[in-house]
């Protein structure tokens, strides 16, 4: 039975991803061009937010497993130039949570848009990412299949997940933080 929450949402019909370069790595490799989609910004409170959704391969290796959202939150200074600072990615600590929804230019965050473009990532299974929940682990199947489904929500998938956004954000480096 199909997995209701792997179909391929309307809103990514057809929509490649246009941000930044092309990584050169991108015409060498045998895989699916990265669909995403970025919504207008808002502007709060000293900051710019800006919400990205990719929809990515729920198993890398190739098999077709189906896609999967991954939500990500950009989160700028509101200030001119601030769009051509260095990325900094942020990994949430979990398991199970998502990045944090910053109301304002302060704490940690606030530090860092000082010197940073901040992307605030939804690791797959979490937040506004396409969720794990009961009904969507147990479609999967008997207990073996249950296990390798979740066997896709590891690090090293969502290691290949920031991989996959940093090429598609036509990001040659990016500066990591993880909690």
């Amino acid at each position: 039975a199909e997995n209701s929450a792997l179909r391929v949402p309307r809103s990514f019909a057809a929509i490649p991803c246009t941000f930044g370069r092309r990584s050169p790595l991108v015409g060498r490799l045998r895989r699916r061009p990265l669909r995403c989609r970025a919504d207008p910004m808002l502007r709060l409170d000293g900051l710019v937010l800006v919400d990205h959704t990719f929809l990515l391969p729920l198993d890398h290796d190739g098999a077709d497993a189906g896609e999967i959202e991954v939500f990500a939150r950009e989160v700028r200074a509101a200030e001119t130039g601030a769009e051509e600072r260095p990325w900094l990615v942020y990994l949430q600590g979990g398991p199970g949570f998502e990045s944090p929804r910053p109301m304002g230019k302060e704490g940690w965050i606030g530090k860092a848009v000082d010197r940073y473009r901040v992307l605030l990532l939804d690791q797959r299974g979490t937040g506004r990412s396409t969720p794990q929940t009961v009904s969507t682990i147990t479609a999967a199947g008997d207990a073996a299949e249950q296990a390798r489904h979740l066997a896709h929500f590891r690090a090293d998938s969502i290691v290949r997940d920031c991989e996959r956004i940093r090429e598609a954000l036509g990001i040659e480096r990016w500066t990591l933080l993880g909690q």
